[in-house]
C-alpha cells in the first residue's frame, strides 16, 4: 500500500473552463493558493469595472465640456483623471494575469484617488459621488489587505444613505447616472468578494478534511507496520524510567500486556536480569550525557524465560534543554545471540585445532631435518664407497660385483634424491625458503645446465637444443641455485617422458619486464583432465604402483614453489601424444634495479 497525498486544486480549476474562468484566470507563475485566490478576485472586480467606468465617464466628460470657458483647466484635468483611471483598471486587469498582480491593485487605487481629487477641485458639490469613490477605494483596499465584511456593509450603508438625498431632488440623470454606475460597481464588488470569502472557507474545511483523512490513514499505515515488525517501540520518563507509551507488537515479544508495562514505573527494571541490571541502569544514566546508547541485555519474559533483548534509546530534550523523554526501541535477539556463541565456540575450538596443526608441523619440521641428516649422512658414505669401488680405486672386482655395485650406487642416489625433495618441500611449507638474488650471466647458466642433464639425454638418445635471446641483458640478478633446480626438475621431467624425438630449451625476454624459460618435449604429453592436480605434492599422471615411469610425484610441486618464492608463475601447454610446453615467468633484474632498490628515496 502506498501513499498519495491529494494536492488541493485552484479555484479556477474546479469551477469549469467557462470564458468567465479564462478571463480571471491567474498566471501559472503564482503557485501559492492564497495568492492565486486574491489574484482571480482583483481580475474579477477590475472586469466588472472597466465596462461600467467607461460608462461612467462617458456620462461625466460630455457633461464637463458644457462648463465655461473658466473651467475648462478644471474639466480637462478631471478628464485626464478619469482616462488616467481608464488606463489603471485596464492596466490593473491585465497584472492581474501575471504574477504583478498586486501592483495592479495599487495602479488602480492611486489612479482612483486621482479622480478623487479632480472632482472635488472641479464640482465640491458632488460630495456623494466623490463618497461613493472613497467607499470603491475602501473596498479595493480593504479586500486585499483585511476587508472585514462587517466594516464594507457598514460603508456601503453609509453610502446609501448618502445617495437617497439625490433622488429626492429630482438630480438629471446625467448627474445621477455615475452614482448609479459606482453603487452598481460597488454592489458587484461586495457580491464577488462574499463569494470569494465563501469560496475559501470551502475550501479549507476540505483541505482540512483531506488532511483528517490522510493523517488517519497514515496512523493507521504506521500501527500496521509498528505492529507487524519485531521492533517494539516506546517511550519513557527520564525521572523514574517509567515506561509511558509501547507499540501493540509489545505482547508478541514479551508476553506481557501493555496495561503491565504502563502499570508501575519499574515494571521493566524489575524483570532484567540481576546480572544486567547493573549495566543497563549505567547505561540509562550515560544517556543523560546525550549519547544515544545500544544495549544487549537478558530480560524475563512472561513465560518466566530469559530472552535477550537489544535495546536502543536517546533522550530527547525541549529548547530549553530540559529531558522530556526516552525513546527507543526493543528487538529480541536471542537467536542471534546464540547463533553468535555458537560461533565464538567454533572459533576457540578452530584455534586449538590450528594450534595443534602448527605444533604437529613444527615436529615435522625437526623430524625432517634430524632424518634427512640422519639418512643423508650413510647414504652420502653409501655412494662414495660404491664409486670407489666402481671406479676399480679398492681393487679389480668381477661383472657380477660391479653389477651389484652399480645398482647400489644407483639406488642410494635415487633414495638421497628423494630425501632432498622431501627435505626442500618441508622448507617451502614452513616458508624458510630463503631467495638469494646474485649476479650471473644466461649464457653460462645454460651451459652448466647442458652438462648436467648431457648423460641423461644421451642415455635415451634424444636430441637437446637450447636458444638464448640476444635481447636479454648480459648479466643478470636471480637466485642461481633455484634456477637451476627449477630446470633440472622440468628437463628431467621433460627426458623422462619423451622415449623418442628432441627436448628444448629456450630463454628469452618477455612482456611487462619479465624473461621466460620455455622447456618443451615431444613426449607422451598429458592429459587435460591431469593438469589440474599435476602441481600437488605426490600426484603423477599414472598413480598405480605399476605405472612405467618412476618418481615421487615431487618434483613439479617443488618447481611451482620454486618460482612462486621468485614471484614467478609456470604455465603449462600439452597434447596427448604430442609432447608438453612448460613455461616458466620471471621479473628480470638486473644490477641496476637491485641498486636502485637497495638506496634509500
Amino acid at each position: 500500500m502506498s501513499m498519495i497525498a491529494k494536492t488541493p486544486q485552484p479555484p479556477e480549476a474546479a469551477s469549469g473552463n467557462s470564458l468567465w474562468q479564462k478571463l480571471t484566470r491567474p498566471s501559472d507563475l503564482v503557485t501559492d493558493l492564497e495568492k492565486r485566490r486574491n489574484a482571480q478576485l482583483l481580475a474579477s472586480i477590475l472586469l466588472i469595472i472597466i465596462p461600467l467606468s467607461l460608462l461612467g465617464i462617458g456620462a461625466i466628460v460630455p457633461n464637463l465640456l458644457q462648463q465655461g470657458t473658466n473651467r475648462n483647466l478644471f474639466s480637462q484635468l478631471v478628464i485626464w483623471a478619469a482616462t488616467f483611471f481608464e488606463i489603471s483598471v485596464i492596466t490593473g486587469y491585465s497584472l492581474s494575469r501575471t504574477k504583478w498582480f498586486q501592483w495592479g491593485m495599487y495602479s488602480v487605487t492611486v489612479s482612483l484617488v486621482a479622480l478623487i481629487v479632480s472632482l472635488e477641485i472641479v464640482e465640491p458639490s458632488i460630495g456623494p459621488m466623490i463618497a461613493i469613490f472613497v467607499i470603491l477605494a475602501l473596498v479595493l483596499t480593504g479586500i486585499f489587505t483585511t476587508g472585514p465584511q462587517v466594516v464594507i456593509f457598514g460603508i456601503y450603508s453609509v453610502a446609501a444613505l448618502l445617495v437617497i438625498p439625490l433622488f429626492q431632488n429630482a438630480i438629471p440623470l446625467v448627474d445621477i447616472l455615475p452614482i448609479t454606475v459606482l453603487v452598481v460597481e460597488v454592489t458587484a464588488i461586495m457580491v464577488l468578494e462574499k463569494n470569494h470569502r465563501s469560496n475559501i472557507e470551502k475550501e479549507r474545511r476540505a483541505e482540512i478534511e483531506v488532511a483528517r483523512n490522510e493523517a488517519v490513514t497514515a496512523h493507521s499505515r504506521l500501527d500496521h507496520l509498528i505492529s507487524s515488525s519485531p521492533t517494539m517501540i516506546f517511550s519513557a520518563r527520564p525521572d523514574d524510567f517509567g515506561v509511558t507509551f509501547v507499540s501493540a507488537n509489545v505482547e508478541e515479544i514479551t508476553g506481557y500486556k501493555a496495561e503491565e508495562l504502563l502499570s508501575r514505573a519499574t515494571f521493566w527494571l524489575e524483570h532484567v536480569h540481576p546480572d544486567d541490571a547493573s549495566a543497563v541502569f549505567s547505561g540509562m544514566v550515560e544517556s543523560f550525557e546525550g549519547n544515544e546508547i545500544s544495549q544487549i541485555y537478558r530480560f524475563q519474559v512472561a513465560d518466566g524465560t530469559y530472552r535477550w533483548m537489544q535495546v536502543d534509546q536517546r533522550l530527547f530534550r525541549n529548547a530549553q534543554g530540559d529531558p522530556v523523554e526516552f525513546i527507543g526501541s526493543v528487538v529480541d535477539v536471542t537467536d542471534l545471540q546464540l547463533a553468535r556463541r555458537d560461533i565464538e565456540k567454533q572459533a576457540d575450538e578452530l584455534r586449538r585445532a590450528n594450534a595443534v596443526v602448527r605444533e604437529a608441523s613444527r615436529l615435522k619440521s625437526e623430524f625432517l631435518a634430524t632424518m634427512s641428516h640422519e639418512l643423508r649422512t650413510p647414504l652420502n658414505a653409501m655412494i662414495g664407497y660404491a664409486e670407489i669401488m666402481l671406479a676399480g680405486m679398492s681393487g679389480t672386482i668381477d661383472e657380477d660385483a660391479t653389477d651389484m655395485v652399480s645398482r647400489i650406487h644407483s639406488n642410494s642416489k635415487r633414495l638421497l634424491t628423494l630425501i632432498n625433495d622431501v627435505l626442500d618441500l618441508s622448507k617451502i611449507e614452513a616458508r624458510r625458503l630463503e631467495v638469494v638474488n646474485i649476479a650471473f650471466t644466461p649464457e653460462k647458466l645454460l651451459s652448466d645446465i647442458r652438462s648436467q642433464v648431457t648423460s641423461l639425454i644421451t642415455q635415451k638418445k634424444l636430441e637437446f637444443s637450447t636458444e638464448l635471446d640476444s635481447t636479454l641483458p648480459a648479466r643478470m640478478m636471480g637466485d642461481i641455485n633455484l634456477l637451476e633446480r627449477i630446470l633440472i626438475n622440468l628437463l628431467s621431467n621433460a627426458i623422462k617422458f619423451t622415449d623418442a624425438g628432441e627436448v628444448r630449451l629456450k630463454v628469452a625476454s618477455g612482456d611487462n619486464g619479465n624473461w621466460q624459460i620455455t622447456i618443451s618435449d615431444t613426449g607422451i604429453g598429458i592429459p587435460s583432465h591431469a593438469r589440474e592436480y599435476i602441481f600437488d605434492p605426490f600426484r603423477q599422471i599414472d598413480g598405480s604402483s605399476s605405472r612405467a615411469y618412476g618418481g615421487t610425484g615431487l618434483g613439479l610441486a617443488i618447481t611451482q614453489e620454486l618460482v612462486r618464492a621468485m614471484q614467478g608463475t609456470i604455465q603449462v601447454e600439452s597434447t596427448v601424444g604430442q609432447g608438453s610446453i612448460f613455461i616458466v615467468t620471471l621479473p628480470l633484474l638486473t644490477e641496476q634495479d637491485m641498486t636502485q632498490e637497495s638506496t634509500p628515496s
